[in-house]
């Protein structure tokens, strides 16, 4: 599990993991969670009345352990940090927070699953990937909210990896230019204008960053389709 510091000495970790702000610190910690009796009960196939009074009570007792101690907000996704806040993904909305605490206030509040928020380099707008009317496209709104800018028009899934240094195009990953029955996705821009869309470089890539300075990308190569039936 990837992990990133912040200037202010606070971490993120990527994937999904549970997010807790407080105070100037940061920290992501992976939720767990396990069946408090797993394969218990097909021990028995015919287990007397005691022993399945015994195991009620015990599974309830699980329950209850597990349980928090007050009301808690779980499974806060993809969280992306600028100086002054953090925006996530949570429950199929898009919402953000400031960096020191408070309330986390929603953005988006369509039909529709929305994932992979990312805060522009100067902080003031978020990028993010909606399936609003059937279709998975790329979004950019103003982080004060408002009305959803849609940037891609393509019937392939767009899924938004980041920007570029200067604030004026979206990275985002994309199967649209391949046929095959699972096609290997690719990096492309966008620019926040709107307009055509751009492919970058590499020929196969589903995760990626580009440089501080701009020269250079850190990407993910996923494998080829058809590499078993090839072999």
């Amino acid at each position: 599990m990837s992990k990133l510091s912040t200037s202010s000495g606070s971490s993120w970790s990527s994937s999904s993991d549970l997010l807790i702000a407080g105070g100037d610190a940061l920290t992501l910690t992976r939720a767990t969670t396990t069946h408090p009796l797993d394969s218990y009960t097909h021990r028995f196939p015919s287990p007397p009345h005691s022993m399945l009074r015994h195991r009620i009570t015990v599974f309830l007792a699980g329950l209850a352990l597990a349980a928090p101690a007050g009301a808690q907000t779980r499974l806060l996704r993809t969280p992306t940090v600028s100086d002054r806040n953090i925006a996530f993904a949570y429950a199929n909305n898009i919402w953000i927070v400031e960096r020191a605490g408070g309330n986390a206030r929603r953005l988006t509040s369509f039909q529709g699953e929305t994932q992979n928020p990312k805060l522009s380099p100067d902080g003031r707008s978020i990028a993010f990937s909606a399936e609003y009317g059937g279709n998975t496209d790329v979004y950019v709104l103003p982080v004060e909210g408002g009305q959803p800018k849609r940037l891609t028009w393509h019937p392939g899934a767009d899924i938004v990896q980041g920007w570029t240094p200067d604030g004026s195009a979206i990275v985002f990953s994309s199967t649209r230019a391949t046929h095959a029955p699972s096609g290997a996705p690719r990096l492309y821009l966008v620019s926040t204008s709107g307009g055509p869309e751009q492919a970058m470089p590499m020929p196969r890539a589903y995760q990626g960053k580009i440089s501080p300075d701009g020269k250079r990308v850190a990407y993910r190569m996923n494998n080829s389709w058809d590499e078993e039936r090839r072999n």
